[in-house]
């Protein structure tokens, strides 16, 4: 849970689940971008959390934390998960339409003379 205060953010890490204690824990192992003091990572990671699916949003940033060069920002937390949600959301609709289209039977009979037959529904 986050508290904003006037000149500062606390958060109450009480309500945390033990993938985002991971995945705070994962990018506090990155280097901080150049010109950067602070961390702040985990504000994104709280942030993501509260959104529809954050959760498996979490568990993806958790998954592909190794391919970041530097910790992130907390907007980047939240661009990233989002981006992975989404993403995860399109590759699962192709493969539903791949299976879907391995079920259907087959159309088209083969060649002949004059081109293809279709078969009869």
């Amino acid at each position: 849970m986050i508290v904003e205060k006037k000149d500062s953010v606390d958060i109450c890490f009480e309500d945390w689940t033990p993938a985002m204690m991971a995945v705070a824990s994962r990018f506090h192992q990155l280097p901080l971008r150049p010109g950067k003091t602070i961390r702040r990572h985990e504000i994104g990671i709280d942030r993501l959390s509260g959104v529809k699916c954050g959760h498996l949003a979490i568990d993806l940033l958790y998954l592909s934390a190794d391919d970041l060069e530097y910790c992130p920002s907390p907007e980047e937390v939240m661009r990233l998960g989002l981006t992975l949600l989404k993403t995860r959301a399109e590759v699962e609709l192709v493969e539903r339409k791949v299976h879907r289209a391995r079920r259907q039977p087959k159309q088209w009979c083969g060649p002949t003379k004059s081109g293809l037959i279709r078969r009869a529904p």
